[in-house]
C-alpha cells in the first residue's frame, strides 16, 4: 500500500509540473520583442522566475543592448584623442 501512494505521489507531481506554460527559447523571445517585453514586465510585477521569465529577460537585454545608443562626446574629447592618435604615430609619449 506504501508504495502505490508513493508511486500516486510521484506521479501527481510530475503531473502538476507539467502544467505550466510552454518554454519559449531565447530566440523565439528576440523574435517577437514585444512580447517578450511584457512578459519581463509581467515576471518583475510578480516575481516568478521561470524558464520563460529569464529567456525573456535575456531577449530584452540583448534587444536593449543592440539598440543602444551610441555616446557622444563633445569637440574637445575628439580632437584630444587625435592629437594622442598622432602622437602615438610619432612615438611621443602621451600626457
Amino acid at each position: 500500500m506504501k508504495i502505490v501512494a508513493a508511486i500516486s505521489t510521484l506521479f501527481l507531481s510530475f503531473m502538476m509540473t507539467g502544467c505550466g506554460e510552454e518554454t519559449k527559447s531565447t530566440v523565439w523571445w528576440s523574435d517577437h520583442i514585444e512580447q517578450a517585453k511584457e512578459k519581463d514586465r509581467e515576471c518583475k510585477k510578480s516575481g516568478d522566475d521561470t524558464d520563460n521569465c529569464r529567456n525573456a529577460r535575456e531577449a530584452v537585454f540583448r534587444y536593449d543592448q543592440a539598440h543602444a545608443p551610441l555616446p557622444k562626446f563633445g569637440k574637445d574629447f575628439e580632437k584630444e584623442v587625435l592629437e594622442g592618435v598622432e602622437k602615438m604615430k610619432k612615438g611621443q609619449p602621451l600626457e
